[in-house]
């Protein structure tokens, strides 16, 4: 059965089908409504619409997901992540990025999965199967990041005063700055920590108790701290001295 319905203050116009009965499972169908379908001032469709469909197994559910975390991931896998939402008890696939990742179900709002290696860094989307055949997507669920190496990390500069303040530019050669991510000056979290890009961050050192060299930590969501140079804080500055008879008098 059709009905029709109108809203001509905001221009929206739907046709509103039911079932006759109920739906076999896993059976073809076709819904099908031509150009004479009208409303009740005798608009009707520019465009016949079709669409076909198959129905799933009998007691399948719909899968929805909600959000996942954490959502951030490296190109090397093997992160475990939590995928919330509801039906989820029945899955039987999930991928992540078009490949096969491996899961355990937790109960029907809770799935935990293990991401797999990807190629290149980027967005990625989560797609679950239930058993029956129906599907959910989680657009852009994860965000693979390449994998940080010291030795393709550098921050500029690398020295300031011991009261702090000193503003530093920390880049990568690659994509590995991860939303989320934070920076140790010595064992002190950085200031105003500010990520630009996923290759630029911007902070700005802490003060220090003493003047001398300190390390350097990065940190990404669900990783450890990993060292990626020194930071050299300096002894402060005393007012300038003159010493009688500096500089030396020029002779006549």
């Amino acid at each position: 059965m059709l009905s029709v319905t109108a809203d001509y203050g905001t221009l929206a116009y739907q046709i509103v089908g039911s079932l006759a009965g109920p739906l076999q499972p896993n059976a073809s169908y076709q819904i099908q409504v031509d150009t004479s379908v009208a409303d009740q001032r005798g608009g009707s469709l520019l465009l016949p619409v079709h669409s076909d469909f198959t129905t799933a197994d009998a007691n399948s559910a719909q899968p929805v997901l909600v959000s996942v975390t954490p959502s951030t991931v490296s190109l090397a896998g093997g992160t475990v992540s939590v995928a919330s939402g509801s039906a989820l008890a029945g899955l039987a696939r999930v991928l992540v990025g078009g490949a096969d990742a491996g899961f355990a179900i937790q109960s029907d709002t809770t799935v935990t999965i293990t991401v797999p290696p990807a190629s290149q860094a980027g967005p990625a989307d989560l797609v679950v199967q239930d058993q029956g055949g129906p599907t959910a997507t989680l657009s852009y669920a994860f965000l693979y990041v390449d994998d940080l190496d010291p030795a393709r990390t550098h921050f500029t500069p690398t020295h300031g005063p011991v009261g702090g303040g000193t503003g530093i530019t920390l880049s990568t050669d690659n994509l590995a700055i991860a939303p989320g991510t934070t920076v140790t000056i010595g064992g002190l979290p950085a200031v105003s920590p500010d990520i630009t890009a996923l290759n630029t961050l911007y902070f700005m050192t802490p003060a220090a108790a003493t003047a001398g060299l300190v390390p350097v930590q990065i940190t990404r969501p669900g990783e450890t701290p990993l060292t990626i140079g020194t930071f050299s804080y300096d002894l402060a500055q005393g007012p300038p001295t003159t010493l009688p008879g500096f500089p030396p008098g020029i002779p006549s």
